[in-house]
């Protein structure tokens, strides 16, 4: 069977499809998700100064990087309903801030996992946190600007092909095979495949020392001395176990992506190199970190969620009580004391 009738098998005759506006549309409709679940975790990292933790400030940044990656989707989208700018801008508002936010969360991601080993198993000190942290800061921010520069002055960023869920977006398919796998690689696939090891082992480290210090909770030296702090330490090594099976799955429609670009693109050319269900797959994923990062850092964490529920009632107490002036209300005090309790 020819390589084109063997990976154009999905929504063969679907105009939507083939003009590329159901891929952006979900794509879209992700990010969206995306910047809202990023603003929760803004918003919950602002209001709860007990919990600014140095592991919480790190999920602060990956949000960060993940909310400029799916805001530029959604720009992209707004200026392919509305009219296409012009080049340069172009380049600008969203394949320079693409590189960089993607590059940046995917750095992030694995100096997180990091972090938790050095903590958990290696128990080092404040200061060390603080020295650590400034090292993240240097290499997540750095590196991703070094490859911008790179990739610029090289002629790989300049050829820039319109913005969609393709692959990559930011990548002219006019390149030659070898030039597209060192791009692509560069720009982000490598960096997200040292990112699926580089975090499995480090989570797999960090699982088996607590499982361990779980074993010998009530023997002298434990870290786990008490049944509350136990079963914190089963939540969270419960926890270190769907992280990087969701970073994971999120990320691998990509990867697959770039192994038939591999593969199959120098020897088939540049059409259909790609199933078209993989390109919808790879588009959501890609788009959903922040959402994905709401819901295991915020929603399941006890604490945080308990606090965002309340200020959401208390927000909803206050519009009764601008419409309806004799609706009951939660009163200051009692809101800031419970959002503020330990």
């Amino acid at each position: 069977m020819e390589f084109q009738a063997s990976l154009t098998t999905a929504f063969p005759n679907d105009t939507n499809f083939t003009d590329g506006t159901l891929p952006k549309t979900l794509s879209a409709v992700t990010a969206s998700l995306s910047l809202l679940g990023s603003f929760i975790i803004f918003l919950t990292f602002w209001m709860s100064p007990d919990l600014r933790t140095t592991a919480r400030k790190m999920i602060v940044f990956i949000t960060v990087a993940d909310f400029l990656f799916a805001g530029t989707t959604i720009v992209d989208y707004l200026e392919d309903r509305l009219g296409s700018t012009g080049y340069f801008v172009r380049t600008l508002e969203v394949t320079i801030p693409r590189i960089m936010a993607l590059v940046s969360s995917l750095i992030w991601t694995v100096h997180l996992s990091f972090f938790f080993y050095l903590t958990i198993c290696r128990r080092i000190s404040m200061e060390s946190e603080r020295l650590f942290l400034m090292f993240f800061h240097i290499t997540a921010w750095g590196v991703p600007f070094v490859i911008i520069v790179v990739a610029y002055f090289f002629n790989g960023v300049q050829l820039l092909a319109d913005l969609e869920t393709g692959y990559k977006c930011w990548i002219r398919n006019e390149k030659t095979w070898k030039a597209m796998c060192i791009w692509t690689t560069i720009t982000g696939e490598g960096w997200a495949i040292t990112t699926y090891i580089t975090m499995t082992v480090f989570y797999l480290l960090v699982k088996q020392h607590i499982r361990r210090e779980l074993k010998s909770r009530f023997s002298p030296g434990s870290t786990f001395l008490t049944w509350k702090s136990g079963h914190v330490a089963r939540m969270m090594d419960c926890k270190l176990t769907f992280i990087p099976m969701i970073f994971i799955l999120e990320r691998i429609w990509g990867t697959i992506r770039f192994f038939l670009l591999v593969t199959h693109f120098h020897n088939h050319g540049k059409e259909n190199f790609t199933l078209q269900w993989l390109e919808i797959l790879h588009g959501i994923g890609i788009n959903s970190q922040g959402f994905t990062n709401f819901i295991l850092f915020v929603w399941c964490t006890t604490k945080i969620r308990e606090k965002l529920i309340m200020g959401c009632v208390h927000c909803l107490s206050l519009f009764c009580r601008y419409h309806k002036r004799d609706q009951p209300v939660i009163s200051r005090e009692r809101f800031y004391k419970t959002f503020n309790d330990e």
